[in-house]
């Protein structure tokens, strides 16, 4: 099969990954892989890339002439079966393609990569909002954010009718789906999860070999990621535990507030890694901490798993539920009306941290949930939906 995946940009990110991971299965198994980016960016995902792979870049991230020519050019000359549109939202990517495949017998699988209710900009109003005491100024953000949910909510209904088969994560984001669409008939709807994207090849689980550490991997932002929470939480139990130590793996624009909030707290064994490959960190980390406000399907988890660290994470997204069995292979902190909490979070990583024994055991669970989540596994799921498609 002849298959052209469309991308924003060749940037590393976590839906670029998730598509070189793909990508490279499909080349593996056979099929003719091709990519279409609307521009490069930082160019660094070239370097996953298999060499059979072709891609071609665009001219930027607009609905234009050029990008349609682009995009059928690639069209014609790998004779595509099969596009899979890996940006949902916004409409740009399924305009360029519906505009690229007139007159040709192409299926369009589109993907949304997050919770449909989790819109971004809608959440970045949301922060605004509760930032402000400012009457007039509430009832405008209030007034700004519903014009966000209206205008994304017809996009995603847009971009589900112009494809042939549209995609979320997690089962729970099929309601999610049609609550934020309004559609009720949604035939065209597909469960497909994201696979493990760093392999644990060559791993082998030794309990002796871990560490006494807990780590957070990932960006370092406010809206989505919260780790400021994550600096709260290890504040109240670094005292107690003076043999463990926090390490953060990742790098964005709250960097400066999280090291300030570090320093203003007094926490001593807490280490800034900056952008770092993970697997050396999963090898020796014990457990993995998260505290996002929402999320899509972290990938982040199955990965730690995969090494046996003990994901402990805060419950505010669907999806985590289909990943961690609570209390057998992490722990998750019900979200709840009050909001985060601190010391719930803290209480949970101190029963892990004294217990070497019930530890070990959710570790070893936690390995064998992650293979839910393996390439082999992923691929046969998606060959089902090309298949049927």
């Amino acid at each position: 099969m002849n298959i052209l995946f469309v991308l924003k940009s060749l940037n590393i990110g976590g839906l670029e990954v998730v598509t070189a991971v793909l990508a490279n299965k499909f080349v593996q198994e056979g099929h003719n892989v091709s990519v279409f980016a609307f521009e490069t960016l930082s160019g660094k995902l070239i370097e996953r890339f298999s060499e059979k792979i072709k891609y071609k870049i665009g001219y930027g991230f607009k609905n234009n002439k050029e990008n349609i020519i682009a995009l059928r050019d690639i069209i014609i000359e790998e004779n595509i079966h099969v596009i899979i549109n890996q940006w949902g939202l916004p409409l740009i990517p399924i305009n360029v393609i519906k505009s690229a495949k007139k007159g040709k017998n192409i299926k369009v699988i589109s993907v949304y990569h997050n919770d449909p209710l989790k819109n971004g900009r809608v959440q970045n109003v949301d922060k605004e909002i509760a930032l402000t005491k400012n009457i007039p100024k509430r009832i405008f953000l209030s007034f700004k954010r519903y014009c966000y949910r209206c205008i994304t909510g017809y996009s995603m209904r847009y971009i589900y009718y112009h494809s042939d088969v549209f995609e979320v994560l997690s089962p729970s984001y099929i309601e999610h789906f049609k609550r934020f669409t309004k559609l009720r008939n949604v035939k065209k709807l597909v469960v497909q999860t994201n696979p493990v994207t760093l392999s644990s090849e060559g791993y082998t689980y030794n309990h002796l070999l871990k560490k006494k550490e807990i780590v957070y991997v990932g960006r370092l932002d406010y809206t989505q990621k919260r780790v400021y929470r994550v600096i709260d939480t290890w504040g109240l139990i670094e005292n107690q535990f003076p043999d463990w130590s926090l390490r953060i793996i990742g790098d964005g624009a709250e960097r400066e507030n999280i090291y300030q909030k570090a320093k203003d707290l007094g926490v001593k064994r807490i280490s800034f890694e900056g952008y770092q490959q993970p697997r050396p960190y999963y090898e020796h980390a014990s457990i993995l901490i998260l505290t996002s406000d929402y999320e899509g399907f972290p990938l982040v988890l199955a990965e730690c798993m995969s090494f046996g660290v003990v994901p402990v994470v805060y419950g505010s997204y669907p999806a985590v539920y289909d990943i961690i069995e609570d209390g057998k292979d992490g722990a998750i902190i019900e979200k709840n009306s009050n909001g985060f909490n601190a010391a719930v979070m803290a209480e949970r990583l101190a029963c892990l941290m004294r217990d070497d024994i019930i530890r070990n055991k959710m570790a070893l669970s936690a390995i064998s949930k992650s293979r839910v989540f393996s390439i082999e596994n992923i691929y046969r799921q998606w060959v089902s939906i090309l298949e049927k498609s």
